[in-house]
């Protein structure tokens, strides 16, 4: 075999090895993508999968009074997806199963959630603090 033959088939290589890191990359992206649609799909297609003995006014409710008394603290978006790890969520007190979505909170504290349960979550933080805010400007003037 000649020089040029080899460089060649060691070009050929080596483009075949990148395109298939970028798909492999592509591929793992739309994995990850689906499964997120899926979990957070799951509840509206199959009344199964709903939490079981809560309603979204109960959940907002807990959340509320968690924000109130410090036991919940407000979240702001910066949360870890993943599959369920059988502990507690600190929202509904129900195990998280390997079948829910997970959401795994790091900062200031370690917490988790259902999806939906973090969801409300964070619905109710943003409430929280806008009225934290407009609480802290009338006392102010």
């Amino acid at each position: 075999m000649s020089q040029a033959t080899l460089l060649s088939g060691a070009r050929e290589l080596g483009q075949l090895i990148a395109r298939s890191k970028a798909l492999c990359l592509d591929c793992r992206r739309l994995v990850a993508q689906s499964r997120v649609l899926i979990g957070s799909s799951r509840r509206h297609l199959n009344p199964h999968w709903a939490l079981a003995g809560a309603s979204d006014d109960a959940v907002r409710e807990a959340v509320r009074d968690g924000l109130e008394s410090g036991e919940l603290f407000p979240v702001d978006g910066n949360g870890f997806g993943a599959r369920g790890t059988r502990r507690l969520c600190s929202v509904c007190d129900t195990l998280v199963l390997p079948t829910d979505m997970e959401i795994w909170i790091t900062e200031p504290r370690p917490a988790r959630a259902h999806a939906v349960c973090y969801a409300v979550w964070l619905d109710e933080s943003k409430v929280w603090r806008e009225s934290r805010t407009k609480l802290a400007r009338s006392q102010k003037g």
